[in-house]
């Protein structure tokens, strides 16, 4: 019952975001709007490879929270979702050409999207980590980045977090 009241919540708060986007460009806002109803679905964009968010389950249906949500969403328009993955550096690239109606993707906040994109208010916080093999002791904080090579989605706020230690970032597509 929690979960499914904490899911008409997000879903509202994200309609409200998607009505008010484009700061505040009203008639545009309602035109979206109305071409999402008209066409009876509302586009998603997500990465599908980012577990528990998005992923594939056994069956290789997309899963996860964000699929909820995205599906939520859809359900307080009254239209149906319809959820198109693609790789990291090329879903706010889609988004902005309006290829996608909306993100669902763990998307952090900075001041340079913030300039380019309308965000909802925050559903979920994550934190940042760094993963090693196991038998690999070298690095214990951010700061023993320094001169070694991460794997990060080039444009993700995790490969400028590593960049800023230090650490030489080698480009991946996605989460997977």
């Amino acid at each position: 019952m929690m979960k499914k009241r904490m899911m008409i919540l997000l879903a509202g708060v994200l309609v409200l975001s998607l009505l008010s986007a484009c700061g505040g460009k009203e008639n545009e806002e309602k035109d979206r709007l109305g071409r999402i109803q008209e066409a009876g679905e509302i586009v998603i964009a997500m990465e599908g490879t980012w577990s528990p968010w998005t992923y594939h389950d056994d069956s290789g249906e997309l899963v996860g929270f964000d699929t909820e949500v995205g599906q939520a969403i859809a359900e307080k328009l009254g239209v149906k979702a319809t959820f198109v993955e693609g790789g990291w550096d090329g879903l706010l690239a889609g988004l902005e050409s309006g290829r996608y109606d909306l993100m669902i993707n763990g998307v952090n906040v900075t001041e340079d999207r913030a300039e380019v994109y309308d965000f909802s208010e925050p559903y979920a916080y994550d934190r940042m980590a760094v993963i090693v093999r196991g038998d690999d002791d070298r690095i214990q904080s951010m700061e023993d980045l320094d001169g070694m090579t991460t794997a990060n989605t080039i444009t993700s706020i995790y490969a400028a977090k590593a960049q800023e230690y230090g650490a030489n970032v080698t480009g991946v597509d996605d989460l997977a």
